[in-house]
């Protein structure tokens, strides 16, 4: 929910860029987990008040804090970028799951996940209690790394019954198929290709994602323009865009910055590393 990538395999927060009172680490999950999860995250929020912009993207977080104990989430993409007011001092963990692949570690669909309350009621029905419970106040990265790793692989290592869902479609080589269709007519080719109706492929879309494929066209393109623009020293842009006037005009929309604002932001990361 909280990054875009910045390469073909290594997700990156961009939603603290800027912003001093928001620290943010990445955590890699355990090499058997690497095909399900993109990473876990753990951010720290000062004393006072903070706005934190979320860029959106095509993953699945769940969500929970090491201070709050009763407090759990699960949050599916966003088509636009959008802020959640915090309140400090406040940390946060969390498990950003590839889109098509959460399901797999529980007993429902994420139809069901969409309709779950914040709290008691995920934390229920998602059997998440042992988890959130373990890692009230810690501090220590490592070990929630470590006990995110134990939860997920006795999760994925354990039969489960699959959860009732609908036919679905590669979600990888769709969205690699995504950044480089354009228009009405691309769509339809692309549902072709995925040997489906554009009834069909609208349908399935908009059940795995919550939204339909010219908003999940939107954001991936976002997520391939701020990867190429996170590389400074690349020269051209290749994310699918049909020109420049497109690409700045999407981005605005989408993250209230232009190219030349992302690039600055980029600068700076790259210097702080």
């Amino acid at each position: 929910m909280f990054g875009s990538q910045t390469s073909a395999d290594k997700p990156i927060q961009l939603y603290h860029f800027g912003n001093p009172k928001v620290q943010c680490h990445l955590l890699e999950p355990d090499d058997e987990l690497k095909q399900d999860i993109h990473y876990y995250w753990h951010i720290k929020i000062a004393q006072g008040p903070v706005d934190l912009t979320v860029i959106p993207d095509n993953a699945i977080d769940f969500i929970m804090s090491p201070d709050v104990a009763d407090f759990a989430a699960v949050y599916f993409p966003a088509a636009e970028m959008f802020t959640i007011a915090l309140e400090g001092p406040v940390s946060y963990a969390g498990v950003c799951f590839q889109f098509g692949k959460i399901e797999r570690f529980f007993d429902i669909s994420t139809n069901e996940m969409r309709c779950l309350a914040e709290g008691a009621s995920t934390l229920q029905h998602l059997r998440l209690d042992k988890i959130v419970n373990q890692l009230q106040g810690e501090k220590s990265l490592a070990r929630i790394k470590s006990a995110f790793n134990t939860e997920f692989l006795n999760r994925k290592n354990h039969k489960r019954k699959s959860p009732e869902k609908m036919a679905t479609v590669d979600v990888p080589r769709l969205i690699a198929a995504m950044q480089q269709t354009v228009g009405d007519a691309g769509m339809s080719d692309l549902a072709a290709r995925f040997e489906l109706s554009d009834r069909q492929f609208r349908r399935i879309l908009t059940n795995m994602f919550g939204f339909g494929p010219k908003k999940i066209q939107r954001i991936v393109r976002l997520q391939l323009a701020i990867r190429e623009l996170m590389h400074a020293e690349r020269e051209g842009v290749l994310d699918g865009f049909y020109d420049d006037a497109h690409r700045i005009r999407e981005l605005r929309t989408l993250t209230g910055m232009t190219p030349g604002d992302i690039r600055r932001l980029a600068e700076i990361y790259n210097q702080s590393k």
